[in-house]
């Protein structure tokens, strides 16, 4: 008995442990396993053991077949979970406008979605399993499977532009990117990604073509441009000709003996040859901005005392018509700003005479204040206001336009032509400004002005004593005495003999002697048979023109100065004439008191035994430089400063306190690189050095400007040690004096 209780606790032991082990494995069985698994352990017990251990038995039995119950609802939940993704996933991928498809390693098609078949124009089912050439043209089979081969090796990414066929044959442009996948069974896919490129390829293209078509229309608008400029030239020629006997008669009938009405007649004639001069100067000066070839030259200057004479200049004309003019200059300016003085008085002029014009009785003013400050840049308001006429608001932005004016009674009434307020500001935007602005209304006067970013000179305010706006006088001593200046013998070659006996009437007036050709061969005669001190040459003349005739005079080797006349004031058409040989360059009308001073500047380097012609190209009549080999050439700086030991030995003091820190300034933009900055830097101090006599620092400088605009930073290093070099001389020679 004891024997056989013990072999059936064994036995229940033994199924026990198979039902534990049933339980445990269900996680890698299946339910219908597990179920299989415990119904036969359930029944081998049920029949095998005693009632007590078929209660324990019955016991893990319903454990079992509880747990199997939540195996098989747990997977039931997973399941649906799974199909409702892969709802989603497909929902999506039918429904993207991107053409998706699925390709397996031997390039047939496994899947494609909606997008894909309206792209290609095919049903699904007649993709499906078909090779992936069914949709590629012929032409570019072999490439599209050594691309897609390389691809499922590894070697490039497939992602590129494909023209494709549809099924009907039209060709479309895609843009392909695709990605590898591998499914269960551990096969490698492809997933490509197809967009419809086509109608952006032909914005594209279309868009190349209208760039072409602009390209062309602004090379044809610059052509005419260019045509327009030569128009312009050739036009002021024929205009200026006669115009330049027009006003140089007119100047001088004006000096003879007249009585009254006469005069009042020869004042009349010439004020209408300077208007029309005007208007010539106006055209010529819109043309040359709109085509980017208005020269600006950047310069120190008094600005103080160029606005004050600007004001001075209109002053009479408005004590004519009454009216009273006041002047507010900003006493926290300093005198010298770095811009254009020539541009900017141009500006102001045009604002004051509009003043004048427009004005009939009241007030104008002139203002100039800071607007901002910094260390080394001011932003300088310039203003002009005046009770006038004024002008509606609504003509404000057409005052700006060329031609425009405030209505034809305005035109009438008081003349011009519009381009005055048009080309200063064109001007402004050149010389750093914003634009010019109006404040006005209707009968209430006017305000026109403009913000200018101007960076501060190294020079400084005159020394006391000097007054504070002089004004030299601007025309010259009728009949100057000989002892000023030597009598000269002057050859003239032009072909008009109007001009012949306008420029002979002046200069015999002056007690020159003249001798006159009528072209540049005539010229050559006069030259082979006689020495001349000055040649006046008219650059257009038939037989041989001014250009041929001094190329020929140098190659006969006559020395002596040749003045080109044109009446071409375009600035390629004076570079010509100083490539061509000729000294300097006087454009017509002549004007008597501009002319005279010419041929006086000429007459005194007689008297200083330097009147010939040198021979390097390009030759530009230049002052006096410093003495080479003196450190400070004190005598040159003070020649420069009018004679005042007390302004020289300031700019000397002023100029060796800055230079250190600038020169520090271009060490420390010499490790940084800025080519830009450097050659800026450099440039400041070649000018400042070359004021105050310092050649050999200037001349260094120079160089070290050449490289940065060269962008040779080979020679930096050199170049600095020695500029360094000659600053430390310099502060050597400063303290012995």
């Amino acid at each position: 008995m004891y024997m056989q209780n013990k072999v059936m606790l064994k036995i229940g032991i033994i199924s026990a442990l198979l039902i534990m082990l049933a339980v445990f494995s269900a996680y890698e069985k299946t339910p219908a396993d597990l179920y299989d698994n415990g119904s036969f352990c359930g029944t081998c017990f049920i029949a095998a053991n005693p009632l007590p251990i078929s209660i324990l038995l019955l016991l893990a039995y319903m454990l079992f077949n509880h747990f199997n119950t939540a195996v098989r609802s747990r997977e039931k939940k997973a399941r649906e979970l799974l199909v409702a993704s892969e709802d989603r996933f497909r929902m999506m991928i039918e429904n993207t406008p991107v053409g998706v498809c699925i390709i397996d390693e031997y390039g047939m098609f496994e899947y494609v979605n909606t997008a894909f078949t309206e792209l290609y124009e095919y049903e699904q089912d007649e993709l499906i399993g078909k090779h992936i050439t069914l949709i590629i043209l012929e032409n570019l089979y072999e490439l599209a499977m050594k691309n897609y081969n390389d691809f499922m090796k590894g070697n490039i990414p497939l992602s590129r532009e494909w023209s494709a066929s549809t099924k009907t044959g039209k060709k479309v442009t895609v843009l392909v990117n695709s990605a590898k996948i591998t499914d269960l069974s551990g096969r490698q896919k492809s997933l490509l990604f197809i967009v419809d490129i086509t109608e952006r390829q032909k914005m594209e293209q279309e868009l190349i073509k209208s760039r072409e078509i602009l390209r062309a229309a602004r090379d044809s608008a610059e052509s005419l441009n260019r045509q327009k400029s030569r128009f312009l030239a050739s036009v002021s020629h024929d205009i200026r000709t006669p115009l330049n006997s027009v006003i140089g008669f007119s100047e001088l009938i004006e000096q003879s003996e007249l009585n009254e009405t006469q005069r009042e007649m020869v004042r009349c004639i010439k004020n209408s040859g300077n208007d029309l001069l005007a208007l010539i100067n106006d055209i010529l000066d819109l043309s040359k901005i709109e085509a980017g070839k208005f020269e600006i030259e950047n310069a120190p200057f008094d600005i103080k005392e160029t606005f004050a004479s600007a004001v001075k200049s209109i002053s009479p004309l408005a004590g004519k018509k009454g009216l009273k003019v006041t002047v507010h200059i900003d006493q926290g300016i300093d005198r010298f700003v770095i811009s254009d003085s020539h541009r900017y008085k141009q500006v102001i002029n045009n604002l004051l005479s509009n003043a004048v014009k427009f004005t009939a009785e009241g007030e104008i003013k002139a203002e100039l204040k800071i607007v901002a400050l910094c260390e080394m840049y001011y932003t300088i308001q310039t203003s002009v206001s005046d009770t006038g006429i004024g002008i509606p608001a609504e003509m404000h932005d057409r005052l700006f336009t060329p031609f425009e004016q405030c209505g034809r009674a305005t035109s009438q009434k008081y003349g011009g032509t519009g381009l005055g307020l048009t080309i200063s500001n064109q001007i402004v935007k050149l010389i750093g400004g914003d634009c010019i602005k109006v404040e006005s209304e209707s009968g209430r006067g006017s305000r026109f002005y403009f913000n200018l970013n101007l960076e501060k000179s190294d020079i400084k305010s005159r020394a006391a004593g000097y007054e504070e706006y002089p004004h030299a006088k601007t025309s010259p001593k009728k009949n100057a005495s000989p002892f000023e200046c030597k009598k000269m013998t002057i050859l003239v070659a032009d072909d008009s003999a109007i001009n012949i006996k306008l420029i002979e009437t002046i200069l015999r007036g002056e007690g020159h002697t003249v001798i006159a050709a009528e072209n540049g061969k005539e010229a050559l005669e006069f030259a082979a048979g006689a020495t001349f001190d000055l040649i006046l040459m008219d650059v257009n003349m038939p037989v041989m023109d001014g250009y041929e005739a001094t190329n020929r005079l140098r190659q006969m080797g006559v020395k002596a100065p040749v003045i080109a006349i044109t009446a071409a004031a375009m600035q390629e058409e004076i570079n010509n004439c100083r490539k061509n040989g000729m000294d300097d360059v006087l454009t017509k009308p002549i004007l008597y008191d501009s002319f005279i001073e010419k041929i006086n500047e000429y007459a005194r380097k007689k008297n200083d035994g330097n009147n010939s012609h040198d021979t390097r190209p390009d030759q530009v009549i230049k002052g006096r430089r410093p003495a080479p080999g003196k450190i400070i050439d004190r005598d040159f700086l003070l020649s420069n400063t009018g004679g005042r030991s007390d302004i020289a030995a300031e700019l000397l003091t002023m100029f060796g306190s800055n230079c250190e820190t600038e020169l520090e300034c271009i060490g420390a933009l010499i490790k940084s690189g800025d080519m830009s900055l450097i050659k800026l830097a450099a440039h400041k101090i070649k000018g400042s050095a070359l004021n105050v006599g310092a050649g050999g620092l200037s001349t260094e400088a120079a160089k070290l400007e050449k490289a940065a605009a060269n962008k040779n930073q080979t020679d930096f290093e050199t170049i600095y040690k020695n500029l360094m070099d000659e600053y430390a001389k310099l502060k050597d020679e400063l303290k012995k004096k």
